[in-house]
């Protein structure tokens, strides 16, 4: 008995010991197989873009004046908490895909075939948009005291958890080596959405 990834596996063995892979009677080349890599990365991503969004409704920054206080979420860095693209809404945008490739890890709205292109840019963009929301923030003055809220520390894990989920896709990348390693896109797509990021967070 043989995984899809043709390695050898008993009938009581769910998933193949060396890639994870189910068992298939039957494969093509067409075929994406949810391994256990696969539906765990999938996981992540989703779960990753949930803390995502939902950091971004948090407070971010706080903001003091003798007994009197206020925060800012993420979509409050406008001038008298007005709205502007970033952080908030970009994040959020990015949010969506992310869980998006996560529901595609999944074999939901089609398999994802080794393309980490797309959630190594939503995740990175996300990283990078946290961190210029949060350095652009505010400044302290003698009068007022500001400091970071816990909004970006959420948001933060839930990067962590992309990050995780492309690790996992890599991971199973290796146990199968059906394609082209995928070093190349991902550092390609690395350096393209750190650009990226650092152009939308002036917005």
């Amino acid at each position: 008995m043989q995984c899809a990834n043709n390695h050898e596996m008993t009938p009581q063995q769910q998933y193949c010991p060396t890639c994870g892979a189910e068992y298939k009677s039957i494969t093509s080349s067409s075929t994406t197989v949810l391994t256990s890599n696969r539906k765990n990365a999938g996981i992540m991503m989703i779960a990753g873009a949930a803390l995502v969004a939902i950091g971004t409704a948090l407070p971010w920054v706080s903001a003091s004046l003798g007994y009197y206080s206020i925060t800012r979420n993420a979509f409050q860095f406008g001038k008298n908490l007005s709205m502007t693209l970033a952080p908030g809404p970009i994040i959020l945008i990015m949010a969506l895909v992310m869980a998006f490739d996560g529901l595609r890890l999944l074999g939901i709205f089609g398999a994802e075939k080794e393309n980490f292109s797309r959630p190594t840019v939503s995740t990175v963009i996300v990283a990078v948009d946290i961190f210029f929301g949060m350095t652009a923030s505010f400044s302290s003055t003698s009068q007022v005291s500001y400091s970071i809220s816990f909004g970006p520390l959420v948001s933060i894990l839930g990067v962590a958890a992309g990050v995780g989920a492309i690790v996992l896709m890599y991971r199973d990348w290796k146990a199968s080596a059906k394609s082209e390693n995928p070093a190349k896109q991902i550092g390609m797509s690395l350096v393209g959405a750190v650009v990226v990021g650092i152009v939308l967070s002036a917005f």
